[in-house]
């Protein structure tokens, strides 16, 4: 009764749009008249799984922690810029001088890590904590300006940030994606399931709704699938071109 789906071509896109979408046609009808609860339930508790796994493989919970802690190393680098150009107006000669030394590095066109994104920022960062570490002088200077406290800060918030990026992608590797693809299956045995209930439910019953609902979800899934295979051909058309091209 319902058509056969081109589930071997779908992304989780698709099959969160067919879920959905079915899912709001049996909503249009008396789930008691028609004994629609089970199979609502069913789909239903599979889009939801799919929903959860989708926003975490999004990363939307760890984009956020990841944004303040960006804004948190962002901060401890201009309190330590600040602090070290402020320090360079001081009467003190060695003092002033020790802070120009320092400005000759965090005024480098390079170390604008306002206009940098996350990974290029971590770079510019590892490679400046090297570059300090590495060069006594600089170390030296950092200390003679009051610093250290300040540069500790920078690390730490450095650390922090790439400590939950870390998370993030691990996450992303494993939980989430796991969880996507139990939720398809479950997704996919429902529509199974569904199927079989439309068609043994209108051979009983007789009644016009069950053959009506199949031709509705046979719709989407007619959308479904010219979607899927024309996003399929497109993809081999461009790897052909590649192909040549090399």
């Amino acid at each position: 009764m319902i058509k056969r789906i081109k589930f071997y071509l779908m992304v989780l896109s698709d099959y969160l749009f067919l879920g959905t979408e079915t899912s709001k046609i049996l909503d249009t009808y008396d789930e008691t008249e028609l004994q629609l609860p089970l199979i609502k339930t069913k789909l239903k508790a599979a889009l939801t799984k799919l929903e959860d796994s989708m926003k975490l493989l999004r990363g939307s919970k760890f984009t956020e922690e990841l944004a303040v802690l960006d804004s948190d190393r962002d901060n401890a680098w201009m309190c330590f810029y600040y602090l070290v150009v402020s320090q360079g107006l001081r009467l003190n000669p060695i003092i002033r001088k020790s802070a120009h030394i320092i400005e000759s590095v965090i005024k480098l066109p390079e170390m604008r890590i306002y206009s940098q994104g996350y990974k290029e920022q971590t770079t510019t960062m590892i490679n400046f904590f090297n570059r300090v570490e590495s060069n006594p002088e600089l170390s030296k200077a950092i200390e003679d300006v009051g610093g250290n406290a300040v540069y500790l800060e920078l690390k730490t918030a450095q650390s922090s940030f790439e400590s939950k990026e870390a998370e993030k992608v691990t996450q992303a590797a494993t939980k989430p994606k796991s969880e996507s693809e139990e939720a398809v299956k479950e997704l996919r045995a429902a529509f199974n399931e569904m199927n079989q209930f439309l068609n043994i439910m209108s051979q009983m019953s007789g009644k016009a709704e069950y053959t009506e609902i199949a031709s509705k979800i046979n719709e989407l899934i007619d959308d479904v699938n010219t979607n899927v295979k024309a996003r399929s051909t497109r993809r081999e058309n461009t790897k052909e071109e590649l192909d040549q091209v090399i």
